[in-house]
């Protein structure tokens, strides 16, 4: 966490996914019941196996994972034509795999969650109890282990409706929810206080948010100090960085 402190003393002193959502798809760890009609001895509850594969009580292994419920209904019934010459078969998933993620950060509960397979980030977040009011929301990073990829992902506008679909969450997945990025202003300004900065906020918009420096402000020595630095603390000529922000503008 980056801590900036700027401080202005009085003069002459010192004081800074997976995919998109689609139609659900099966794999390890799903349970189908498939149904053939006046045929009870050949409907069967069968989990899918970690080859992606279900045993039919035919004595078949049928390869079903990424395949829809849809489409493994209509493969049985191709393999129970051989049998049977006009078979009725239905299928559903009779209990669903889940996924395990991970959820950091600026959250009331972090650690791991088991949750469907076609989870969003928003029901990861909500299961790790919601966000915590420092949290960021700009920068959520999601980290795909699977796909060896780090995205940075604004969840506000998610839940502001302004995107109504998100990345959908893959096993493994790590989503960490920052807290914003805070500097305190001390001393000789108007408004002494800690104030919410963007990766990009220079030391003059800080000065400006905590309403300038006081007449007795000794612009020229002011210190910024910076925690996560090699050199944490340095003296800066305000007087100079405002001259050439005003002459920039």
């Amino acid at each position: 966490k980056v801590v900036w402190v700027l401080a202005i003393a009085i003069a002459f002193g010192l004081g800074v996914g997976c995919s998109k959502a689609q139609e659900y798809t099966l794999g390890p760890g799903d349970v189908i019941a498939i149904t053939v009609w006046g045929h009870g001895e050949l409907s069967t509850v069968a989990p899918v196996r970690p080859d992606g594969k279900i045993s039919l009580p035919l004595g078949e292994d049928l390869l079903v994972e990424g395949l829809s419920v849809t489409a493994v209904r209509d493969r049985v019934a191709d393999v129970l034509r051989e049998y049977l010459r006009e078979p009725k078969v239905s299928v559903r998933v009779e209990s669903f795999r889940t996924i395990r993620v991970q959820v950091l950060g600026a959250v009331r509960a972090p650690g791991y969650y088991q949750l469907p397979p076609d989870s969003g980030i928003i029901d990861a977040i909500s299961r790790a109890g919601g966000t915590l009011e420092q949290s960021d929301l700009g920068r959520v990073t999601l980290t795909s282990v699977s796909q060896g990829e780090v995205r940075v992902l604004d969840v506000k506008r998610l839940l502001g409706g302004l995107e109504v679909d998100g990345p959908r969450l893959c096993d493994g997945d790590i989503i960490h929810i920052p807290e914003v990025r805070k500097a305190s202003v001390l001393g000789e300004v108007r408004a002494p206080g800690s104030y919410v900065i963007d990766d990009d906020s220079t030391v003059v918009e800080l000065l400006a948010l905590a309403g300038g420096a006081t007449s007795s402000g000794d612009l020229e020595n002011a210190v910024l100090t910076n925690s996560s630095s090699s050199a944490p603390e340095r003296t800066l000529d305000l007087h100079r960085l405002l001259a050439n922000d005003a002459e920039a503008a």
